[in-house]
């Protein structure tokens, strides 16, 4: 009874079946409070990864990805054509730093040569434009129109030399033998096209001669031509 004074706590008193009061120590909560600490650690890492994945976005991602302002294919443009107002436009697009493009900014692109077929809506790129190519006294540039089997598989590259062979369909007849009597010409590949989706055909621009410029567009007007790749070295 003193302890019990001094201390102002009693323990609690439970009946016995003798019908003697017995003592019964305190209980404790921390068996259930243990799942509830663990479900709260839980939830504050949960929270904090939250956090952490929200702010690497906000700052990674403007870094792989930036709108901007970029020139742009308002109608298609053949290869070799001059640029105009008319054949560009702009757009705000969404564009990685490891992407190309063509800023409004980037200075004038007008009268600059398409290096290849351009197609109506798609994003310019630095490289599919350029000067026109720079010809040498006594150089002429004639376009050619090659069809399946009249050029390599593998596609030309500007710089390759070639040999325009006339190559007739039918060698019997008056056109066929004329072709047939014309000599082969070499030249020098300025650019190649890309195949057309329909037909195949691919236009190449080739450097020749002066005196070869029009033999070789009659020969070319006739579609009866191969393009042989002569070896390095192999020149005019």
């Amino acid at each position: 009874m003193n302890d019990e004074r001094r201390t102002g706590a009693t323990a609690p008193r439970v009946s016995t079946s003798s019908g003697r009061l017995a003592f019964r120590g305190p209980t404790t909560s921390r068996s259930a409070a243990a799942p509830r600490q663990l479900q709260t650690r839980w939830l504050i890492i949960v929270a904090v990864l939250v956090l952490l994945g929200g702010i690497v976005l906000m700052y990674a991602v403007p870094q792989y990805t930036q709108h901007t302002s970029v020139v742009v294919m308002a109608r298609d443009v053949k290869m070799g054509a001059a640029l105009t107002a008319a054949d560009v436009t702009t757009a705000d697009v969404s564009v990685g730093p490891q992407v190309a493009v063509v800023h409004p900014q980037d200075g004038p692109i007008l009268g600059k040569t398409a290096l290849k077929d351009l197609s109506a809506g798609a994003v310019l790129s630095p490289r599919q434009i350029g000067g026109a190519p720079t010809l040498a006294v006594g150089q002429e540039l004639v376009p050619v129109r090659l069809k399946l089997g009249q050029r390599p598989q593998q596609g030309l590259s500007p710089g390759q030399r070639v040999l325009a062979v006339p190559a007739p369909a039918d060698q019997g007849s008056p056109a066929g033998q004329s072709l047939l009597q014309a000599q082969p010409i070499r030249a020098v590949v300025i650019s190649s096209g890309d195949p057309d989706p329909a037909s195949g055909d691919v236009v190449v621009d080739l450097q020749v001669p002066e005196g070869d410029a029009v033999a070789l567009a009659r020969i070319a007007a006739t579609g009866s031509m191969t393009l042989l790749v002569l070896p390095n070295g192999g020149g005019q």
